[in-house]
């Protein structure tokens, strides 16, 4: 077990050294999804989840790529009515959305607030791996509150799939509106990043939180 733990340890390390190297504080989620001039671009900072159940022809776990963008980014960006998440997943460059949830679409948001302070603890402590997380919060004064939750479909990079095996994750649950018909999805966090998710679903929900947000049971 310990050598396990030396070994994830080294990889994440070795991530990190490269994100750094290039000028940025990436998460080890966005190192590893966009390393390549062919990969497609996303804003930042993203987080790569796993699907686990929702209203979308998805396979279980499948990886999903998601982020907050101010609104007319998202309406410029949306998918076409009739594509395939394997067509999705092919697109270069310009990638299209799966799917997108505006902040009036949105009906609840189920999280865990105990695997939250968790998460929080966990990137306060050094030797977690989680420290990096801590780029993935919200700041103060950053630029004005998103207006949409976008979310493409991806596969891992090689770093990812080295530790998935050694990742917690921790579930988030969305409901929201498209016309008359509701929609529903299910996400698995991974545990470092967690907080920093909730983080911005909170700023993302704004006002609305108190009235959306609810303890998963």
């Amino acid at each position: 077990m310990r050598f396990s733990v030396l070994i994830v340890g080294f990889m994440l390390s070795a991530a990190m050294a490269v994100s750094e190297r290039h000028g940025r504080a990436d998460s080890v989620q966005n190192y590893r999804s966009t390393g390549t001039e062919n990969s497609p671009s996303y804003p930042r900072p993203n987080w790569d989840v796993r699907y686990s159940s929702g209203s979308f022809d998805l396979k279980r776990f499948e990886w999903l790529k998601v982020a907050f963008v101010p609104e007319e980014t998202a309406h410029k960006t949306l998918p076409p009515a009739s594509i395939s998440a394997d067509q999705l997943r092919k697109t270069s460059k310009q990638a299209a959305p799966l799917f997108t949830v505006t902040l009036d679409q949105l009906r609840a948001i189920y999280w865990d607030p105990r695997a939250e302070k968790g998460s929080d603890l966990l990137q306060s402590t050094p030797r977690s791996g989680c420290g990096y997380a801590k780029s993935l919060m919200p700041m103060a004064n950053s630029a004005p509150r998103p207006g949409a939750f976008i979310a493409w479909a991806t596969s891992p990079g090689p770093i990812l799939r080295a530790v998935e095996h050694f990742n917690r994750h921790r579930a988030v649950r969305l409901l929201w509106s498209e016309g008359s018909t509701d929609k529903e999805l299910v996400l698995a966090v991974n545990q470092c990043e967690y907080a920093s998710f909730i983080a911005n679903l909170r700023r993302f929900a704004g006002q609305r939180w108190k009235e959306i947000g609810h303890q998963l049971k």
